[in-house]
């Protein structure tokens, strides 16, 4: 058995297993998919994938290796607002649209620090050394977070049968905001109040269905989740024990 054993060590030895070169360039390729991108090279990406966002290859590129790369750190760059609000008015892909409304409510969401935050994840590098991506200088909270908050708004009053789901997601990314702002606050909550003003005292047109179970028709269903989803945002607001309008709708959640 010894004899055995080292002939065959020998043999391999003279005559070394060569594994395919197609293996390897795929070995290769995992791992090059798998290695870590820097935080400036995202953002440049984003910025760079959104001017060519109504391309499919774009699109799949932004869904399937910038935003989940992205989403490993703590907090979002200010910088990358302005192409996130361009895909959001530009983009009708919904995969690279959830990943937006997402991003813009981290933004909102953000108190500004760079450390790490409650929840944990990769620092965020200094916010300066990316401001070279955008072509007017440095972007800062304050330039962006007045927009996408009347960008937001305006969706999420919208009217239009057409852009439901987004006028659902526009709220939730709204009701991420910070509510330290009394002025915020007022906006968030004349939103949030206009919305069930309309959909929750209205009658429900139901109609009969299969097996006599009770079926809703569109107009009814739309409305449900336009009530859900404002009772859900009113519970992330602060309460307010002296706004009757608060305690009638808290009631009602």
């Amino acid at each position: 058995m010894q004899i055995q054993s080292d002939t065959i060590s020998a043999a391999k030895a003279f005559n070394p297993v060569k594994a395919l070169p197609q293996r390897n360039r795929k070995k290769k390729a995992r791992l090059l998919r798998g290695r870590p991108v820097s935080y400036s090279q995202l953002a440049r990406s984003i910025h760079e994938l959104a001017a060519t966002c109504d391309q499919k290859k774009s699109q799949r590129q932004l869904v399937n290796s910038v935003f989940p790369k992205l989403a490993v750190y703590n907090s979002v760059d200010p910088s990358v607002a302005p192409s996130l609000l361009m895909l959001h008015q530009q983009c009708e892909d919904r995969n690279v649209l959830r990943y937006v409304y997402y991003y813009l409510a981290r933004i909102l969401s953000d108190n500004g620090s760079q450390g790490l935050s409650a929840a944990g994840g990769i620092p965020t590098p200094n916010w300066d050394a990316l401001a070279d991506i955008d072509v007017a200088g440095g972007v800062t909270r304050a330039d962006v977070v007045p927009r996408i908050v009347d960008q937001l708004s305006a969706e999420s009053t919208s009217d239009d049968v057409e852009f439901h789901a987004r006028r659902l997601a526009a709220l939730k990314a709204l009701t991420s905001s910070s509510t330290s702002s009394s002025e915020m606050l007022e906006k968030l909550s004349e939103i949030v109040f206009g919305i069930l003003e309309k959909v929750a005292d209205t009658k429900q047109k139901r109609k009969k269905g299969i097996f006599t179970k009770q079926g809703g028709d569109k107009e009814s269903i739309l409305r449900s989740n336009l009530q859900y989803a404002s009772l859900s945002a009113l519970r992330r607001l602060p309460l307010d024990p002296g706004n009757p309008a608060f305690l009638h709708r808290a009631v009602q959640g």
